[in-house]
């Protein structure tokens, strides 16, 4: 294979891309949906993935699809483990890298430029038509040199069917020091990715009803009614000067509809056995003000597991540096 250039060496170090053929199910996947469906008993061999490129017979490996989340040191994500084809359409250069390439690729914002990461959609489509959508926009690849550490990788063209992989780009943004510069699209709408995240504490009720947030913060959960799961934030919002810890619900019908619905369930009953056992929850929505039988609740009424995310108790302690620890926009 003969590519002009410095790009040459940038190509073929390639080490990840956003998304590979499964040979098992037949379509394209991301590497978070890889991670699901592994876990979902779906897929079986991290190793059997190729390039999307129907044409090109280069083979990929999921790096991390068959680690336990809390074993994960780095997000799940397509390694090359075989050459692309000479006339592969993905070595084909994206137009929003400039011409004078290294030998790495950086998808690094310029001091007071705007970093878009992508945009967030909130129902998945079809395989049939995201596999379409891929294949004819070649040029929302990233590609990354095998130079250096493993990098997340930042597109204005990346999809998101879920907030896990929001998440960890919050972090990751956060702790090099870019979140301010960073930009979600949601919706048709674009928000500042920190404006999106919000942890809960003391905040009013009333002034969190325009827009859905990605909301945060210790909790807890319990078995409730056989197989279903109440998750309670240690955490409150306010409302008429009443502090209310705010929760929501797990069902069954839930867990066992959605593709990731095996793992959580394992995560969620594993936690419930002890319910003094704390955990940071993710999850994106408006909480809700309610009365039933003479007292309060605050509420999140969750209609799509892509929207709940779960960590352990040392994310808590990255989102507490910075001093921004508070229930605020700058969360």
């Amino acid at each position: 294979m003969k590519i002009e250039g410095n790009l040459e060496a940038v190509l073929i170090n390639l080490k990840s891309i956003p998304y590979a053929y499964s040979l098992e199910l037949k379509e394209i996947l991301s590497a978070d949906d890889a991670y699901d469906f592994f876990w979902a008993g779906k897929l079986v061999d991290k190793r059997k993935f190729k390039c999307p490129d129907p044409k090109c017979q280069a083979t990929y490996t999921c790096a991390n699809m068959d680690k336990e989340e809390t074993e994960l040191l780095q997000i799940p994500h397509f390694r090359i483990t075989g050459e692309h084809d000479e006339g592969c359409s993905l070595l084909k250069l994206p137009s929003e890298i400039p011409a004078k390439t290294s030998t790495s690729v950086s998808s690094e914002a310029s001091p007071g430029q705007f970093l878009e990461i992508g945009e967030f959609v909130l129902v998945r489509p079809e395989p049939s038509s995201r596999e379409q959508h891929i294949n004819e926009n070649a040029q929302s690849y990233q590609y990354i040199s095998s130079v250096g550490e493993q990098q997340i990788v930042y597109s204005p063209n990346r999809k998101f069917y879920s907030i896990r992989p929001l998440v960890e780009r919050f972090f990751d943004l956060r702790e090099t020091g870019r979140l301010d510069l960073a930009t979600i699209k949601v919706d048709g709408r674009t928000f500042p990715l920190k404006y999106l995240f919000k942890g809960i504490f003391n905040q009013d009720i009333d002034e969190h009803q325009e827009y859905p947030h990605i909301y945060w913060g210790p909790a807890y959960i319990n078995a409730w009614n056989a197989e279903n799961f109440r998750i309670s934030f240690n955490s409150r919002f306010l409302h008429d000067s009443e502090l209310i810890r705010p929760s929501f619900f797990v069902t069954r019908n839930q867990l066992d509809s959605h593709q990731s619905g095996r793992r959580l369930s394992r995560y969620l009953s594993q936690k419930s056995i002890d319910e003094k056992t704390a955990f940071i929850t993710f999850i994106y929505g408006i909480p809700t003000y309610k009365q039933s039988k003479g007292k309060n609740y605050v509420n999140f009424d969750l209609d799509n597991l892509d929207y709940l995310d779960f960590r352990t108790t040392d994310y808590y302690e990255k989102l507490r540096r910075g001093g921004d620890f508070s229930g605020n926009s700058e969360n």
